[in-house]
């Protein structure tokens, strides 16, 4: 198959980046299809994705930067969120012109409220909403946002003026790498980080294979990264767990 000049300077896929990590370990026959791979080609592809992710989460890149629309229900408080969700970039917004919402953690949302009850999806507890001395302030038009596993919750909860006055929210969020499974899979990084990307998978793929060298080519392709990110103007964000803005681990 013909490959545009265009092509090759604006994407690799999949199996182009494990091509090239298998003959930078001595695999002089290239392979043409990721299908039913064989040991070696196998942890080439887990290095690659590895690599990816390692590429994907040193920085709060642009590129990463996604919208997502939320469409209000009235009377509920949490609307579920991308499967690709890594942390939020900015809060809900009515439209362009409004201010975001401010992020207030979900514990000391409860304590200024605690007449909350609906607890975020994915729990043990019914997610119905149950009003026990309910102020006026519990239902109205959202002045804030919280996050929890997979949800955005928004407080007060939308009442149907709400719903009426402003259907449609939308907020912004650094998106998670998609895992690479098929030959014409794209690498999900611009050009600037492909090297970097090649030297970490590579690495990793030299330790798997007890190569001598490979911790020292995995540390040569993340000082690549680094240096990419300095120069993006960009603050390293490795080992960060964020939500909603806020890094917990501090």
């Amino acid at each position: 198959m013909t490959i545009s000049v265009t092509q090759q300077i604006e994407s690799r896929t999949f199996l182009q980046a494990v091509q090239r990590l298998l003959l930078a370990v001595g695999d002089s026959v290239g392979i043409g299809t990721l299908a039913s791979p064989h040991s070696r080609t196998m942890k080439a592809m887990q290095a690659a994705n590895d690599a990816l992710e390692a590429c994907y989460m040193a920085a709060r890149w642009p590129w990463r930067v996604v919208h997502h629309e939320i469409t209000l229900v009235a009377q509920q408080m949490w609307y579920t969120l991308p499967t690709d969700f890594a942390l939020a970039h900015s809060g809900p917004r009515r439209n362009a012109v409004m201010l975001e919402l401010p992020f207030v953690p979900l514990d000391e949302l409860y304590e200024l409220h605690p007449e909350i009850r609906a607890v975020p999806p994915g729990t043990s507890v019914s997610t119905t909403t149950v009003i026990e001395h309910a102020g006026a302030s519990y239902f109205g038009m959202p002045a804030g946002y919280t996050i929890a596993g997979g949800s955005v919750g928004l407080f007060p909860v939308p009442d149907a003026d709400a719903v009426s006055e402003a259907p449609t929210w939308l907020m912004t969020y650094y998106k998670l790498p998609a895992e690479m499974v098929g030959d014409s899979d794209v690498l999900d990084l611009p050009k600037y980080l492909w090297m970097a990307h090649h030297r970490i998978a590579l690495g990793l793929l030299q330790q798997s294979l007890e190569f001598a060298d490979g911790q020292a080519t995995y540390f040569e392709g993340m000082n690549q990264l680094r240096n990419q990110i300095a120069m993006q103007g960009l603050m390293d964000t490795r080992n960060e767990y964020t939500v909603g803005g806020l890094n917990y681990n501090e």
